[in-house]
């Protein structure tokens, strides 16, 4: 799954992506973004209700630029480049994730998660 947000002036664009097709699009005003937040959540919403995410996440890269604007063939394994903001490859879990971007950047694990190397084989 890739998402992308694109901002152009006062619209933002997004763009959902599943095994590199375009699965869904959305448009609207830059005045509907949320405010911006110092934590970024994966696999859960500050607000839900829910458990959150149920299913896997293997590999995570935030970029500080677009990426994707149509069909692309998904890459097994991220590599960090100039335009990798944080690079988390989910081998195994622990409470802390070290960022392989150029960053080096660190987190914890908040929650439960389990299983290490269980994302299954494509």
């Amino acid at each position: 799954i890739a998402g992308c947000r694109e901002i152009d002036g006062a619209a933002v664009n997004l763009k959902l992506f599943w095994d590199g097709q375009i699965v869904a699009m959305a448009s609207g005003s830059t005045n509907s973004l949320p405010p911006p937040v110092s934590d970024l959540r994966l696999g859960s919403m500050e607000y839900a209700t829910s458990d959150g995410l149920g299913g896997y996440l293997d590999e995570v890269r935030v970029s500080s630029t677009l990426r994707y604007v149509g069909a692309f063939t998904p890459e097994r394994r991220f590599i960090a480049d100039a335009r990798t903001a944080v690079l988390l490859h989910f081998d195994s879990v622990t409470s802390r994730f070290v960022d392989s971007s150029m960053n080096a950047l660190s987190g914890s694990l908040l929650g439960t998660a389990s299983g290490a190397n269980v994302c299954p084989a494509p």
